[in-house]
């Protein structure tokens, strides 16, 4: 609420707060679905082209490149789930603006 409160303060009113969306349990099931793909095409697709353009990686090397990446996904979707994280999107609009779009054709 304070930063809504912010955004009409410091525009001196000519902003004016018209939605909040909160879309950060999007981001739990995208990061959730990212993870099952990564581990799904790992051995297949990500670590040979991972070899590819890294071929003196050892295969501890790829493990923690594995591990780390299994540890982001996982550790950012409880954060979204958890609400931890957040991710809004705010829409904003001008007193007014309406009338600046009338007679034209859209």
């Amino acid at each position: 609420m304070q930063l809504l409160n912010h955004i009409s303060i410091q525009s001196h009113g000519t902003l004016i707060v018209e939605s909040v969306e909160n879309i950060g349990g999007h981001y739990a099931k995208t990061l959730r679905l990212w993870n099952e793909k990564f581990q799904h095409h790992f051995d297949d697709v990500i670590k040979p082209a991972l070899l590819l353009n890294h071929p003196g990686l050892s295969k501890e090397g790829i493990e923690v490149f594995r591990r780390k990446w299994e540890y982001y996904f996982t550790y950012c979707e409880a954060g979204f789930v958890s609400k931890t994280l957040g991710d809004v999107i705010i829409t904003v609009g001008r007193e007014g603006a309406l009338e600046l779009l009338e007679g034209i054709p859209l």
